[in-house]
């Protein structure tokens, strides 16, 4: 997995946003192919489709958190303009020897999440599925049409 990869995971993951250095956070906005502007200790980007122009500064050697928490919703709308996340079975069960709930997707092979509860693991499985639809473009992937279920009447 690429330097870039991780980083946009980490990002995406949420769990860590303070501890995202400032210059591989720059680097990462760059590489998603955003414009910057300096002036002083601020770095404006704009990308064209994306409304917001954010603005980060150093904390230190690190970015901002609340900085890192606006690019991760702007990657996330993105993602959602880019070809709005079509709606995928989940299926949800109970894994008894983590004693977990695990959410799957059983059409795009290799996506699953998992929670505490179904509410949480439903959550995070959202998340897969954007990250893996994203992945598959980025590397251009067939993106598999979600099944239809019938339901017999």
């Amino acid at each position: 997995m690429s330097k870039h990869q991780k980083l946009r995971e980490k990002i995406l993951d949420g769990k860590s946003d303070a501890s995202i250095s400032f210059n591989d956070f720059r680097n990462f906005l760059l590489e998603l192919g955003f414009i910057e502007r300096i002036k002083g200790s601020h770095h404006t980007f704009r990308k064209e489709g994306v409304n917001e122009k954010p603005n980060i500064q150093r904390d230190g050697s690190k970015a901002k958190s609340y900085q890192v928490k606006q690019i991760r919703e702007i990657i996330k709308v993105s993602i959602m303009k880019n070809g709005s996340t079509p709606k995928y079975e989940i299926v949800i069960y109970w894994h008894n020897d983590d004693k977990i709930f695990v959410a799957e997707v059983p059409d795009l092979p290799g996506c699953k999440a998992h929670g505490k509860t179904r509410i949480e693991a439903a959550g995070h499985v959202s998340e897969a599925i954007d990250l893996w639809l994203e992945t598959a473009r980025e590397f251009g992937d067939k993106i598999p049409e979600p099944r239809r279920h019938q339901i017999a009447a």
